[in-house]
């Protein structure tokens, strides 16, 4: 049972990115740096991005040469396909897309028979500890006399709840998206790279994005 908890924490706790930002500056854009609250508030930097790599059959590996997209003064980089739609064009690619979605479908049905197999385990303990009750009499001398009793479909029902409910978070478990499958999913969700992504045409996205926002809060 401990085992099968350990892995339904470590399913829900899949949230938390990879990614972060590495070391150095931002990349020099024609739009500058943001001006004012209202800029800041939308501004799109480039900077250096720090992500995992497959490396051996099961190891992974950091590389620092990827660029993501940075709010002002964040420290980890804007989900791409969340900016797609600010950046007025399509930046990721379909096999990053691909692993996008794979990734999510995996982690999405974990996290369901997870959430399935934490309620019937609650609700098999529960029956199981419920189907022992006390039975209290009343001797010929007038004291108390108690008994336990077992209340045996009760007991079955538990039992066989908590076996579902193991049987579930095992899945969950299998389901689950691997080390190496999560890291190459952040890396496509939120990193641009120099040997399959266009950076070029990333910064003029970005820059031409920063513009559109300068004008907007010029207009209030």
């Amino acid at each position: 049972m401990r085992s099968v908890a350990v892995g339904l924490c470590l399913v829900s706790l899949g949230c938390a990115t990879t990614v972060s930002r590495a070391p150095g500056g931002e990349v020099t854009l024609g739009s500058g740096a943001a001006q004012g609250e209202c800029e800041s508030e939308h501004w799109l930097a480039l900077a250096g991005a720090r992500y995992q790599v497959p490396q051996g059959e099961r190891g992974l590996g950091r590389r620092s040469d990827g660029v993501g997209v940075y709010r002002v003064g964040a420290a980890h980089p804007e989900s791409i396909p969340a900016l797609e739609e600010s950046l007025g064009t399509r930046l990721l690619r379909d096999e990053a897309r691909e692993t996008i979605r794979v990734h999510d479908r995996d982690r999405f049905v974990a996290i369901g028979l997870g959430a399935g197999a934490a309620a019937a385990l609650a609700v098999g303990t529960i029956l199981l500890v419920s189907s022992f009750e006390t039975k209290t009499t009343r001797r010929a001398d007038g004291s108390l006399d108690e008994e336990q009793e077992v209340v045996g479909g009760r007991l079955a029902a538990g039992g066989i709840v908590l076996g579902a409910g193991f049987g579930l978070g095992i899945g969950s478990v299998a389901v689950a998206p691997s080390a190496k499958q999560r890291a190459e999913a952040d890396a496509a969700r939120y990193v641009f790279r120099p040997d399959v992504d266009d950076l070029k045409r990333v910064e003029t996205s970005v820059d031409a994005a920063n513009v559109r926002t300068r004008g907007r809060c010029g207009q209030r």
